[in-house]
């Protein structure tokens, strides 16, 4: 085993010295290989099968299987490894990396007819394939797969409500336990021999703790598994003893200031961290270096209630968000534009790119994630799960435009001089989160989109060297903040910079020991007018004023199931809900001397303005979404998948002003300004180059879902 994995490690090495390739210049899609291709293809359909992909630009494979539950399919292992090998060989062949992709601790549920029968629908049916073309599959399912004397179904994670083996109902799998002393070695042992097929890369995916749906009222609260080595471990770690499950769990974990409470939160995300560790340590030792890209469906959204650390991944090389297929592209983009933010901002700290990964199955909806991800200055990855797509005439011409704009669009940096706080300790931490900091912190940045104001967003890990880069901060209620977070909230104020003080911030350190009030912080009683701290100023405004509902992701019922079900739920925008974001832009702007950044005149709403620098900072550019009419309910009352994007033309000239960055004030040469569009030629804008600004004009009907403004220095 060992000779075959040093024997590939070298052959990948060969590639990567034959590519030579940043990672910001590897180009990503999902390749789904299912029943057909396990029993049937050859090397020869798979080699024809990936030169579609190396003939449109694309140099990194993230596979994706039927058997993504893979160890459910262990007992297959061998036939599936062919598969997988062929796959690899045809990727290496048409210089493409592969990067392995699968569940890490997922096993199917079949203990009921009613779960076999969904088991079937939701994952087989989809890629039209039958558990029944694989020998007992329920029952291996049903008595625990056995691997090397050791049954997985003694190490599922339990409940802390029922006191049994949790099941995800989404998805119908149990999870494993991490922290199962036998089960780290037997997943070691297993991705050894992925490694010894020649992978380029490993994405160990679906690592968290088990969170509870319902309880007492409350959706996705914050649990984990309460297995006797968990308790063990727990004990072992902290001192504390966890409580009998049922209705003592329940109290506990309402106390959410109890200390042994929140050493549990942070219990829970240090084990999910320590087993992406010990993978790390493991292909480390072995002499691999391999590639490491992951994502998460949601960061901001939801309180982590599974100790999930995406944002403290010990490796990670492109930072991902799963713009998910269960939801509708056109009606969900504003949860999915927020989340694009954090990505944004965790790739910057990182020091690595950002992509966002869609399920696409029409030729519009391509179009309109592509775009989406360039309007955020992120990555395009592209699955179409059971619809196909066609490669060619679809996603060719987009990735020939990236290619085409590579030295501007890569490494972008954000013009923004407003910057918006995550504050970690509040998602994880505030019992409110949901209800109140996550419902401000999305109303203010989607009121940025809808009015286009540019804005950025900040991480604690970034307190030290980028706060100071911000004229305005905005804090939604981060109610939870350590001494070193207020701290440097009140230097930057100190120092000159301006804060929107919405609700009640800082009012919880990170042990919910200290309680502190407004006055307590800055000395001084709230107020909604600007008042002096230092060179700097703050405001208070009140959370409730400033908070519309959220707009959430909208779901296509049983899309995992069937196609094109009505949706009757879905709650367009109101009125009331733009007056919000008008009002909030008004804020924005009167913090910012009252001079936009951005000036949009005469466009259609739902047009989206992004403006950034790129790494030599010598261009401008500003990308453009065509998003008018998607969040419009259709005249029958519902939406449905089906539903088209309908990308309006431009009805009339639209003009663009923008601030100058300060690297372009007072330039000797001149600047110019052409307007980049997909399978157009570039066609050149009247600039007016003021001292401070630059002034543009977009002509009527000038491109149809995505445009790039580019603001270059004149050469002639």
């Amino acid at each position: 085993m060992e000779n075959n994995i040093l024997f590939n490690r070298k052959k990948r090495e060969m590639i990567i010295n034959k590519e030579n390739i940043s990672k910001r210049e590897h180009k990503f899609a999902y390749f789904w290989y299912d029943e057909p291709h396990i029993f049937e293809w050859t090397q020869r359909d798979f080699d024809s099968a990936i030169k579609k992909y190396a003939d449109i630009g694309i140099n990194h494979i993230i596979d994706f299987s039927i058997t993504h539950i893979r160890w459910s399919f262990y007992p297959y292992k061998e036939i599936i490894n062919s598969a997988l090998e062929k796959l690899i060989k045809a990727c290496h062949k048409n210089n493409i990396y592969l990067t392995e992709h699968h569940s890490s601790v997922l096993l199917f549920c079949t203990d009921t007819p009613e779960r076999i029968e969904f088991m079937q629908k939701r994952f087989f049916g989809k890629r039209n394939g039958s558990y029944k073309n694989w020998p007992n599959f329920v029952e291996n399912c049903l008595h625990g797969i056995e691997v090397d004397g050791k049954n997985l179904n003694d190490m599922l994670q339990i409940d802390p409500i029922t006191g049994k083996p949790f099941v995800i109902d989404e998805w119908g799998t149990y999870r494993i336990c991490t922290n199962h002393p036998d089960f780290t070695p037997l997943y070691l042992k297993y991705l050894e021999e992925l490694y010894a097929l020649g992978i380029d890369g490993i994405m160990t995916d679906d690592i968290s703790m088990v969170y509870h749906p319902n309880v007492n009222g409350r959706k996705d609260v914050p649990h984990g598994c309460a297995c006797k080595f968990c308790r063990a471990q727990f004990k072992k770690e902290t001192g504390y003893i966890l409580p009998s499950c049922g209705v003592e769990w329940a109290e506990w974990r309402e106390k959410r200031d109890s200390a042994d409470y929140i050493a549990w939160l942070k219990f829970r995300k240090e084990s999910v961290r320590n087993f992406h560790v010990k993978v790390k340590e493991h292909y480390e030792s072995l002499g691999l270096q391999l590639f490491r890209p992951n994502y998460s469906a949601t960061t901001i959204h939801w309180t982590n209630p599974g100790g999930y650390c995406f944002d403290l991944l010990p490796a990670l090389d492109w930072v991902m968000i799963e713009n998910t297929f269960e939801h509708i592209t056109r009606y969900s983009w504003p949860e999915w534009m927020i989340e694009h933010n954090h990505r944004f901002a965790l790739a910057r700290y990182r020091e690595i790119p950002a992509a966002a990964m869609f399920y696409p199955h029409r030729k519009d909806e391509l179009s309109f994630c592509w775009a989406l991800a360039m309007n955020s200055g992120i990555g395009y990855l592209g699955t179409a799960n059971c619809e196909p797509v066609d490669l060619n005439t679809w996603e060719k011409p987009l990735r020939a435009f990236e290619y085409k704009q590579q030295n501007s669009i890569i490494r972008n940096k954000k013009i923004a001089k407003t910057g918006f706080y995550f504050s970690r300790l509040t998602r994880d931490l505030y019992p409110d989160y949901e209800g109140r900091s996550r419902e401000n912190l999305t109303t203010w940045m989607l009121a940025c989109e809808f009015e286009n104001i540019p804005y950025d967003m900040l991480l604690p890990e970034e307190l030290e060297h980028s706060l100071n880069s911000f004229s305005l901060i905005i804090l939604n209620e981060a109610a939870v903040m350590s001494e070193t977070e207020l701290t440097a909230f009140k230097t930057f104020v100190e120092k000159g910079g301006r804060i929107l003080w919405i609700g009640e911030n800082a009012a919880q350190d990170e042990m919910f020991v200290v309680n502190r009030s407004f006055e307590d912080v800055w000395g001084f009683s709230a107020s909604r007018e600007w008042q002096a701290y230092g060179k700097g100023q703050v405001k208070s405004l009140a959370l409730e004023e400033y908070t519309n509902p959220l707009r959430r992701r909208v779901t296509a019922p049983l899309r995992m199931i069937k196609d094109n079900e009505p949706n009757y739920d879905y709650q367009e925008l109101t009125a009331e809900d733009r007056k919000t974001y008008n009002r909030i832009a008004v804020e924005i702007i009167d913090a910012r001397d009252g001079l936009p950044d951005l000036e949009i005149k005469d466009a259609q709403p739902g047009l989206l303005f992004h403006p950034f620098i790129n790494e030599s900072e010598d261009q401008l550019l500003i990308h453009i979404l065509n998003a008018v009419g998607t969040l419009d309910k259709p005249k029958s009352g519902y939406v449905m998948d089906c539903d088209p994007i309908p990308f309006p033309a431009l009805d009339k000239t639209v003009q663009v002003t923008i601030r100058k960055p300060e690297v372009m004030m007072n330039s000797d040469s001149g600047y110019k300004a052409v307007l980049c569009v997909p399978e157009q030629e570039e066609i050149t804008l009247n600039l007016m180059d003021a001292e401070n600004y630059f002034k543009c004009e977009l002509p009527a009907g000038s491109f149809n879902f995505y445009a790039m403004i580019k603001i270059m220095k004149n050469m002639l």
